[in-house]
């Protein structure tokens, strides 16, 4: 079969090197070319190679010179600025670079907001599709193809600016040829322009890419074929390129007796200059309280295209390798490459697609979001694939790095099996023992051949996995089920979870003593989540998408999709940060699936907003500022704990503090198992273990301590210095109120929050919240927004100055002890 092979530059030889070896070396007659111009300067060191060893013809490829050549490019470029305008869910720092790929006086016009959403309109768009099927092929091109009478040609990006290589596909379409158009790269589909001729077959890498081309290029889904990513086909031999860490060590100048991180540099498009980034990552390596960070290696590898900025770079244990950047497109190249992820403890970088090659070469990878790239990185569609995968960790600050490579380095690696997931859906949806590559060159010499999408389903099916799965369902995309079930049973949070499991079922034989009754309200909602007492391992590591049942929160409505709700969560984050300018903001934690819209490198829902609020009350009120200010350790009760969010935030403003939750014992399945694995170093107590009433008397000892609702009325003396109830006081009886705010002030507890309504709509067996509890303690009330938590839009009536709340409006409550006794 005779193939033409169209490429933009010899620079992009590497990301299809694989589909065009297997096209050879099935006996193939493969013609490359490239853009002359394009091709300028750029390495081809690779391609060289490869056409010493098989003898493929490499040649120019031709470049349309006619009169409709300025004109079909300009449309091209403003068409694809118009689908950006009206694109959702992607970083302005696209749609304004491409705005800058127009004429100058285009550029000027799209200026102006009605101009740009003019040019953003279904009309402008149906002209350009109209005025590109209007515009002959290039004659050239034609008569060309028609010479060589090539059976298929294959194109690669054709999306770029001024991709010389579309005119190919556009002069095949004319003659009735087949076409096949490859998928470039991660981000091809969702950073460049559109592809504007759609081809016989596009090849994309897996579902996400399926989506982004029916959805943002509009390809009919039929034409779309998943072939997994021919790219990274050279990672999936590694044992051939790894040499010894010794002489890999000694070669680049890193101690072989130290552990190393390495450092992934960015593109300057992506990260600009990074170096003040790195340097506050190695001074916070460097500060760090534990010797053997302090001294750890730091292998920086820069991006080929950005290496200028490490010019100056001069640190102990810092290694700047290669000091120009390389790809790794050759053997050697190969080899280093490899030995940098594989001996290192971590890589670490901001967004790059070397961090695919991370996830692929089972390193952890961390990313670092804090906020400064963010238009780059968190709010970009092609690196928030990794972001929502948990294949990497993620630091919002160049300090919790230390935390987290202790971690690491201690082999506590929950995030090993979401790698392997990413490599199985987004890598090689066929199987790692699938070369990407094979199956493209395989796609490619069927649509050659004419066959049909029913005979190519056909030959997937044979490679052992489901199409219709692979393209309709990318949560069920095939996997090794048994290895992902078992390292998921291996994870620290499933460890954790069994082991508050065993608690929660004595507590459960125990309750029936209680005089405290469950309300019916409650007991209708435990009925929801029975499951939680026999939960899988899967379940636990998506702990946090469980916990809907508590909140009602649920992750779906924080998907990517959801994005247009997005911008209302910004503004509620901005209002809130004006109050302390962000400094008792503690985003969700991605860990057990946390979510949320990113914003600024930060997971926000509601329960962020209103643990929030919650810390600027408490600020406000000047308890925080108490806690921090007193050298004694203090003690914490929150009644009705939840899921643990708001014991998190608490511990991370103030470690130094012991924190009970009491609560009915369902729920420590979600609260006490999410704060053990968010907090593997703390000390834990649980009601009931052995000698639990002599460690109570010492609860500042521990960092955490969990009991059942009926403990209460068994529990003399407890010394706590704060009491908090958030949303859960209005949905109690009036009794129940009474007995906790009643117990925490026998107890002696000074200071009490709450966060409450006086009473919910529907609760008739509650008076107000304030009347019981001001008996035990003065109130005063904090004004916080004039808008409930769960609102993310100012009322377009606002509250006057002095106006009394109704009874059915949160109230944030802080209470002072009273001394008298209280009948």
């Amino acid at each position: 079969m005779k193939i033409l092979f169209v490429g933009r530059s010899v620079y992009h030889f590497t990301y299809y090197e694989s589909i065009i070896r297997h096209l050879h070396n099935n006996g193939n007659k493969v013609k490359l070319i490239f853009d002359k111009e394009w091709s300028k300067d750029q390495p081809d060191h690779a391609l060289k190679r490869f056409l010493e060893e098989t003898g493929v013809f490499c040649g120019w490829a031709l470049r349309r010179n006619d009169k409709w050549r300025k004109y079909i490019f300009a449309s091209r470029e403003l068409l694809s600025f118009s689908n950006y305008v009206t694109r959702e869910g992607q970083s302005e720092f696209y749609l304004r670079r491409w705005q800058k790929y127009l004429s100058p006086i285009l550029r000027k016009m799209s200026e102006n907001n009605l101009i740009k959403r003019l040019f953003g309109s279904r009309l402008v768009q149906l002209l350009l599709i109209n005025f590109e099927k209007l515009v002959p092929p290039c004659s050239e091109i034609v008569d060309f193809l028609k010479k060589k009478k090539p059976d298929v040609i294959v194109a690669s990006p054709v999306n770029m600016r001024f991709s010389e290589e579309l005119e190919y596909i556009k002069a095949a379409k004319s003659l009735g040829l087949p076409t096949v158009i490859h998928v470039l790269s991660w981000d091809n589909l969702t950073t460049k322009g559109l592809v504007h001729i759609a081809p016989s077959a596009i090849l994309a890498w897996n579902k996400a890419h399926l989506n982004e081309a029916a959805q943002i290029h509009h390809i009919p889904e039929s034409q779309i074929i998943i072939t997994g990513s021919p790219f990274f086909d050279k990672w999936f031999d590694e044992g051939k390129h790894l040499t010894d860490r010794e002489a890999f060590c000694n070669k680049t100048g890193l101690n072989s007796k130290l552990p190393f991180v390495t450092y992934l540099g960015s593109s300057k498009n992506i990260a600009g200059d990074e170096v003040p980034l790195l340097m506050s990552l190695i001074a916070a390596l460097r500060e760090s309280g534990n010797p053997m960070l302090r001294n750890i290696g730091v292998l920086v590898r820069p991006h080929p295209a950005n290496a200028e900025i490490y010019e100056n770079l001069r640190e102990d244990n810092v290694v700047l390798w290669p000091k120009q950047g390389s790809l790794p497109d050759s053997p050697e190249a190969v080899t280093d490459f490899l030995c940098s992820l594989k001996y290192a403890v971590a890589s670490i970088g901001i967004n790059t697609s070397g961090m695919i090659d991370s996830v692929i070469l089972d390193t952890p990878c961390i990313a670092l979001m804090t906020g400064e790239y963010s238009s780059t990185q968190t709010n970009t569609t092609h690196f928030n694939h990794l972001v929502k995968s948990s294949a990497l960790y993620t630091a919002s600050d160049v300090n919790e790095l230390p935390e987290l490579l202790l971690q690491l380095m201690g082999r506590n690696d929950p995030n090993k099996a979401h790698r392997l997931m990413f490599v199985k859906n987004f890598i090689r949806p066929y199987g790692s023992g699938v070369s990407a590559g094979e199956v493209a060159a395989a796609i490619i010499e069927m649509t050659g051949r004419k066959q049909t999408r029913g005979e190519i389903d056909d030959y997937l099916l044979k490679l052992g996995r489901r199409t219709e799965s692979i393209n309709r369902s990318p949560e069920h995309t095939a996997f090794d089920l048994p290895v992902f079930i078992e390292t998921a049973r291996n994870d620290r949070s499933y460890q954790n979870y069994l082991a508050v499991l065993e608690r929660v079922h004595k507590w459960l034989g125990q309750s029936h003593r209680s005089g405290n009754g469950i309300s019916s309200y409650w007991l209708e909602e435990l009925a929801g989540f029975d499951y939680m007492l026999d939960a899988s391992p899967l379940i636990i590591r998506k702990l946090r998408e469980h916990c809907y049942h508590i909140t009602g929160l649920k992750s779906y409505e924080y998907r990517v999709h959801h994005s247009h709700a997005k911008p209302a969560f910004e503004w509620k984050l901005k209002e809130l940060k004006k109050l302390d300018g962000g400094k008792y903001f503690i985003p969700e934690n991605p860990a057990m699936g946390g979510f949320g819209h990113i914003i600024d490198g930060a997971l926000v829902n509601i329960d962020t907003l209103k643990f929030y609020e919650a810390l600027l009350a408490l600020n406000k009120a000047g308890i925080i500022a108490d806690f921090s200010s007193d050298k004694r350790r203090k003690t914490v009760l929150e009644i009705g704990g939840g899921w643990g969010g708001f014991a998190y935030q608490i511990k991370t403003i103030l470690p130094d503090t012991c924190y009970i939750i009491i609560d009915l014992p369902q729920t420590f399945l979600f609260s006490a198992t999410y704060l053990k694995t968010l907090f593997p170093d703390a000390k834990f107590l649980f009601y009931g273990d052995t000698g639990f009433n002599d460690k109570l008397k010492n609860c500042s000892e521990y960092d955490f301590i969990f009991l059942p609702h009926y403990s209460l009325s068994e529990i003399s003396r407890l010394n706590i210095d704060l009491a908090v109830n958030m949303i859960s006081f209005q949905e109690m009886t009036s009794e129940q109120v009474n007995n906790y705010a009643g117990t925490v002030y026998k107890w002696g507890c000074t200071r009490l929050y709450s966060f409450n309504r006086e009473r919910s709509k529907h609760n008739s067996e509650l008076t107000t919240v304030s009347s019981i509890i001001g008996k035990y303690y003065d109130l005063a009330e904090i004004e916080m927004l004039d808008m409930p938590y769960n609102v993310l839009t100012r009322p377009k009536e606002t509250s006057k100055p002095g106006k009394a709340k109704t009874i059915f409006e949160y109230r944030h409550l802080t209470g002072r002890r009273r001394n008298e006794e209280i009948k």
